[in-house]
């Protein structure tokens, strides 16, 4: 990215996207785009779609013929920009804005954000200007989008005089006033300096092919829209077969259907129909530019009987190419070339049927006319448009002014558009999301107050810190005017005062974020302004928009609910659900009050494919639950001093994937993981039997939920997890059903047992794991070992837990960390479930235990044993 101001950048969204045969404003694209290339003070972005972000495409990817496309690109190597260097000149020139707002949306934000001029060459307004000729519809998304860009611009530039009074008119209508508007001149000819391709006859449509052998025909290129007068030489060749019959010449429309409407389909019918018209007259698509030239140079004349046009690309190129051309008096065709050009009244038949059989029937006169043109037409070289709108582009730099606010307002950073207005472009800026705007370092807000009196100004706003603790600093114009502290994770409304007492305040707004640790993020979601001398009711009621859904333990959350909450790493809320992003997916959820016993989050999930998902509750990390498509309910305990007034909740997807990709729909977004349920359930509810036999193989544990209502407790202090063992009451959350040998968990897991008397700090267990694996343990919410777990045989590990255990304790609280995989996914096995590790044995040292080489004989025999029943 080129670095300081005055650096140019070019659009090439339009030529990124095309598809197929470049025509018409694609082919002006093309064309610049080739001379720009050789240009080293000329730079290149364009629009993703998918990602609704720009990009800066390698100039190798622009310097195609056929018109390349990001589409092939591998997402990941795309060079994404948030921001063009302050005072660089952007340029568009495409026919990108025209019917799509997201992409107006999008460059309004990079325009803001960025503090740069844009230019904008106009090719038409024919949608408002010839309204008649367009749908309803495609005229009311054109006048929109064409209103968003006349705000966001800084000049216009248009390629003729008949587009330059229509637009002028426009903008006094609907604007009061209009800017200043140049005029420049298009290029002329197909390739913009590109190398000639040959022509492959053998390729080219059959009627084509005969038209060239037999060396009579007209061409007339243009879609069979309404405004291109298609109607007029279907009545000219009408009367032309009337008068010569079988010597009348072949007329060529080189032109389809395609966005005509109805009537231009109608025609198409009509002339396949007409006896008159049939044999001589053939629509053709789908030509390259080179066989297009080729029609040019072979035909005996051409026609461009359109009503408007913003240029007439076809009569310049009809001229380039020495031959005649009959067109419309009106709008721009008579701008090109006008003593060139044979100049007729489009609604003229007989005139143009006269001056059709002059041609077609006059070899000297029509020798004539093109040694005219020939030795009178100048071409216009593709370079020297270029320097025209490097010219066109350049002018003072714009002052953007200030964000204009008002006492009473409360906006709403949510709208990625309006976080780009407020921030200080040049500046750390909020990085937008659905819930509003964050920054793990510093960002900046600046607008400018207008007031009713002259007390002094309040802006409240609503803020969120994820984090353990940390300080957040706030700065008017560099003078620190207060100091935000925050003891965890919260959502709260904060305010600050402006000193200033004239009617029109300024505020330059910096936050600095001191995070006492990697990772913590400020956020602003909304803020109001308010006057210090206003009446309480009235401040109140103001505030009160602000204030944040809180969220009760017991009571059922509607997803409705959830709009506030969803704050980074979300697509927009379903009916049913709502899909996550690529990367991880947060909610933050205010609560009335935290549970006092703890609590347990419910969580109904599922994936487009199954994959492994990573859950985090206000950052503790739960571990990994394996989510396939059909959807299950998800249980995470909770304890009361890890939940607070906050829930932090980050769910992350291990991967995405698109419906699209999948040959499911045409849904091109990118789907991580959907949430359709979520709970706050009371510890007391929790812990029903009723609420556990649903969930079970499907939940996970985490730290410290509190003892159980008695804990598991042996003899001699020696749990077996088998069959025939007596740890099956010990068995808490995240556990399949026993087998001879061990029992495995179905991914993160817990069991809670009473510790033995007398008492051992040493404790042992007996391990494997389906997948090799990290397994941290945590015994009464502390963390107390962290073994490397392998997929063979069964390992007997060790823990001191004096730190976690005492000889009074009633019992024991035990959580393995561990990572799930399905069998059935994995290898060729049927086992659908997920599995994470396998415990066959738990005691402490001191307390007589079988040798350890009897448990791995058991489980060697239970292997055996369940590969049999696989092979089965």
């Amino acid at each position: 990215m080129p670095k300081g101001s005055g650096a140019l950048f070019f659009d090439v969204t339009t030529l990124m996207n095309n598809n197929g045969r470049v025509t018409g404003i694609t082919r002006v694209e093309m064309c610049l785009t080739h001379d720009m290339l050789n240009r080293s003070n000329v730079n290149f972005i364009a629009w993703h779609q998918t990602a609704g972000r720009f990009f800066k495409p390698d100039r190798e990817l622009v310097n195609f013929i056929d018109g390349p496309s990001y589409k092939d690109l591998d997402y990941d190597r795309i060079e994404f920009i948030e921001f063009l260097p302050r005072g660089s000149k952007l340029l568009i020139q495409g026919n990108a804005w025209l019917q799509n707002e997201s992409y107006v949306d999008d460059l309004d934000v990079l325009v803001s954000r960025s503090d740069i001029d844009l230019t904008l060459l106009i090719h038409d307004i024919l949608p408002v200007s010839h309204s008649q000729y367009f749908a309803t519809d495609q005229v009311k998304s054109f006048e929109k989008c064409l209103d968003r860009m006349v705000g966001i611009a800084s000049r216009f530039l248009v390629d003729s005089e008949a587009t330059a009074t229509e637009l002028r008119a426009y903008l006094l209508k609907h604007r009061g006033k209009a800017p200043s508007i140049e005029v420049i001149r298009l290029g002329d000819g197909f390739q913009g300096g590109a190398p000639a391709v040959a022509v492959s006859q053998s390729k080219l449509p059959d009627v084509v092919r005969t038209a060239l052998n037999e060396g009579r025909f007209v061409l007339s290129v243009g879609a069979l829209s309404p405004h291109k007068n298609r109607r007029l030489l279907y009545d000219v060749w009408g009367r032309l077969y009337e008068e010569l019959g079988d010597d009348t010449p072949t007329l060529l429309i080189a032109g389809g259907t395609a966005g005509a409407g109805p009537e231009g389909e109608q025609l198409a019918e009509r002339l396949k129909r007409d006896e008159r018209t049939k044999s001589h007259v053939h629509i053709v698509h789908g030509l390259d530019d080179a066989a297009l030239e080729l029609l040019y140079r072979r035909s005996l004349f051409t026609v461009f009987p359109s009503l408007c046009e913003g240029w007439g690309l076809p009569v310049a190129e009809s001229l380039l190419n020495g031959k005649i051309c009959i067109a419309s008096s009106t709008s721009s065709m008579k701008e090109i070339a006008p003593d060139c050009t044979d100049l007729l009244d489009p609604l003229d038949t007989l005139a143009w049927v006269e001056s059709a059989m002059l041609y077609a029937g006059d070899a000297k006169a029509r020798s004539a006319r093109e040694a005219f043109i020939r030795k009178n037409y100048r071409p216009t070289p593709w370079s020297e448009t270029v320097d025209q709108l490097i010219a066109g582009s350049k002018g003072p730099a714009r002052v953007r002014p200030p964000y204009q606010a008002y006492v009473g307002q409360v906006l709403d950073l949510a709208s990625l558009k309006l976080l780009a207005k407020l921030g200080e472009p040049g500046q750390p800026q909020f990085e937008a999301g659905s819930w509003g705007g964050w920054t793990s370092s510093e960002a900046t807000l600046t607008l400018e107050v207008a007031k009713t009196s002259s007390g002094m100004c309040e802006i409240v706003f609503q803020t969120a810190f994820q984090g353990r603790s940390g300080v957040v600093r706030v700065f008017n114009a560099d003078k620190e005017i207060a100091v935000w502290r925050y003891d965890r994770s919260a959502m709260e409304l904060r305010a600050i005062e402006i000193e200033e007492t004239s009617l029109s305040v300024n505020a330059a707004l910096r936050f600095i974020v001191e995070g006492d640790e990697v990772g913590a993020r400020f956020g602003v979601a909304k803020l109001a302004i308010l006057q210090s001398d206003w009446p309480v009711e009235k401040r109140d009621n103001l505030v009160e928009k602000l204030a944040p859904h809180r969220f009760a333990w017991g009571e059922p959350v509607a997803l409705s609910d959830l709009k506030s909450a969803l704050v980074s790493g979300w697509h927009r809320l379903e009916k049913a659900l709502v899909w996550s992003n690529a990367g991880p997916a947060t909610l933050l959820m205010p609560l009335s009050s935290p549970p006092m016993e703890g609590g347990v989050l419910r969580l109904g999930l599922s994936t487009l494919v199954n994959q492994m998902v990573g859950v985090a509750v206000n950052g503790v990390d739960m571990g990994n639950w394996n989510v396939g498509p059909k959807g299950e309910v998800y249980e995470i305990p909770l304890q009361s001093s890890l939940v607070g007034s906050l829930l932090w909740l980050e769910i992350r997807p291990s991967t995405t994937w698109k419906p699209s990709a999948l040959v499911w729909s045409n849904d091109n977004r990118s789907l991580g993981i959907a949430l359709s349920q979520i709970e706050l359930i009371d510890a007391d509810v929790a812990f029903q039997s009723s609420a556990i036999p649903a969930l079970r193989g499907r939940r996970k544990s985490i730290p410290d939920r509190g003892p159980r209502p008695t804990a598991a407790s042996s003899p001699n202090g020696v749990f077996e997890f088998t069959s025939e063992g007596n740890g099956r009451e010990a068995l808490l959350q995240g556990w399949h059903e026993m087998e001879a040998g061990h029992v495995w968990s179905t991914g993160s897991c817990s069991l809670q047992i009473a510790p033995p008397k007398p008492f051992s700090p040493r404790l042992r267990v007996t391990l494997s794991a389906y997948l090799p694996q990290t397994v941290e343990m945590f015994v009464n919410g502390r963390s107390s070992a962290l073994w490397w777990v392998s997929d063979g045989e069964p390992q007997v590990f060790e823990a001191d837990v004096s730190e976690s255990v005492s000889p009074h304790d009633s019992a024991v609280t035990i959580d393995f960390i561990a990572t799930a995989a399905v069998p059935a996914v994995m290898s060729d096995t049927p086992d659908g479930r997920a599995l994470g590790v396998a415990l066959g044995r738990l005691w402490f040292e001191g307390v007589k235990a079988r040798p350890p080489s009897v448990l791995v004989k058991r489980a060697k025999a239970a292997n055996r044993m369940l590969r049999r029943a696989f092979l089965r």
